[in-house]
């Protein structure tokens, strides 16, 4: 399923550390916005880490399911394509 993903880290170095496990799993759409396309098991797994890195006193993180309707509609404006499976790589 996609999911987009935003935070507000107010630490430089979580911010670092969220921005890396992001880029593990998904593509970056805008500076500190992310889209996935995963199964359950490895949104649970990322939401985990993600969990562990951010401090919920501080931080803020968003993660937001996109149905298949919605998927639909999405209108991309400007030199982002949007997201395709084809385009993830977890190594």
């Amino acid at each position: 399923m996609l999911h987009v993903v935003a935070y507000d880290i107010c630490n430089a170095r979580r911010m670092k550390k969220v921005a890396a496990l992001c880029l593990d799993y998904g593509v970056r759409v805008q500076y500190s916005i992310f889209e996935f396309d995963l199964d359950e098991r490895l949104t649970k797994r990322f939401l985990s880490e993600l969990a562990a890195l951010i401090d919920p006193k501080e931080d803020r993180a968003m993660v937001i399911p996109v149905c298949e309707n919605c998927r639909k509609s999405i209108c991309c404006l400007g030199k982002m394509a949007p997201f395709r499976q084809e385009e993830l790589f977890l190594i």
